[in-house]
C-alpha cells in the first residue's frame, strides 16, 4: 500500500497545532515537522514519475534523482529552488540540529516555513499534468 502524501502534511499539521512536547521535545517535534514536509513533497514527485513516465523507485541516488525530474521530465524548474530547499531543511532537521540554533523559538519558525513551503508544493502538483 502506498502512502498517501497529504497524509504527511496533515500529520505535520496536527504537530504544529497540538502542544504535546515541552522544551528539548519540542525541538524534536519540530524536526519531524520538516521530515514529514519533505517527504509529502518527494512521495508526491515520485508518484507522479511513476504513473507519468513509468519511472519506478532505485535504491541509490533517489533524492537527487527527484530533484532532477522535477526540472527535466515534469518542466516544473519553477519548484526546483523551493523543493531543493526544503531537501536542505530536512537534511538539517535529520543530521544537522546544531545549524538551526538553540532557541525553541527557531525551531519553531524552521518547522513552520518547511510545512508552508510543503503545502506550497503539494498544491502546485496537484494540478500536474505531462505535457507529452
Amino acid at each position: 500500500m502506498a502512502f498517501n502524501p497529504e497524509h504527511f502534511i496533515s500529520l505535520a499539521q496536527t504537530l504544529l497545532d497540538n502542544d504535546i512536547c515541552d522544551g528539548e521535545e519540542d525541538k524534536v517535534k519540530f524536526c519531524t515537522i520538516v521530515n514529514r514536509s519533505y517527504y509529502a513533497i518527494f512521495l508526491r514527485i515520485r508518484d507522479i514519475l511513476d504513473k507519468e513516465y513509468g519511472e519506478k523507485p532505485k535504491e541509490q541516488g533517489e533524492h537527487y534523482r527527484i530533484r532532477m525530474d522535477l526540472i527535466n521530465k515534469m518542466g516544473k524548474g519553477e519548484l526546483f529552488n523551493t523543493f531543493k530547499t526544503l531537501w536542505k531543511e530536512r537534511v538539517k532537521a535529520d543530521y544537522a540540529l546544531h545549524t538551526i540554533g538553540n532557541d525553541i523559538d527557531h525551531f519553531e519558525r524552521f518547522a513552520k516555513g518547511s510545512l508552508f513551503s510543503a503545502e506550497y508544493l503539494l498544491n502546485e502538483l496537484k494540478s500536474y499534468r505531462p505535457n507529452y
